[in-house]
């Protein structure tokens, strides 16, 4: 199954993205962007899981305002068998609607948090007690 990640360029919550991952079945192909967070992480599991991954740039000089955009329909060319939305803004709700139209299943992430930085929960759940630190 060729599954498309969109969406989460904020998204920090690494143990919920891995929860995701291992949800999915018979994964042979990772479409995703090469923004930072959600898809970052997104592809060091894949990387990890030995999956291919393609990352699709935004060609901002050359399509300017309408980069993200044609991304979009880059993504959809690519035939996905899924998109997997991430949260985000308008971005990733003309996403949802450019895959509905074309009848691609969609698997809604956008309830994931975003986890503030140095909390126990954005590295599966930690607990730091610093008293137990050697300084």
């Amino acid at each position: 199954m060729k599954v498309a990640f969109y969406g989460g360029r904020h998204l920090n919550n690494v143990q919920a993205l891995y929860e995701a991952w291992y949800q999915l079945d018979d994964v042979s192909w990772v479409i995703t962007t090469d923004e930072p967070g959600g898809p970052s992480i997104i592809a060091s599991i894949t990387r990890s899981a030995g999956v291919p991954t393609t990352k699709l740039e935004a060609a901002w000089l050359l399509h300017g305002d309408l980069a993200e955009r044609m991304r979009r329909y880059a993504i959809m060319k690519a035939e996905p068998d899924m998109i997997a939305l991430m949260p985000g803004g308008a971005d990733v709700e003309e996403m949802l609607a450019i895959a509905d139209a074309a009848r691609v299943p969609v698997w809604d992430l956008r309830d994931i948090e975003y986890i503030k930085l140095g909390d126990a929960r954005q590295l599966g759940g930690y607990e730091l007690d610093l008293a137990d630190l050697p300084f």
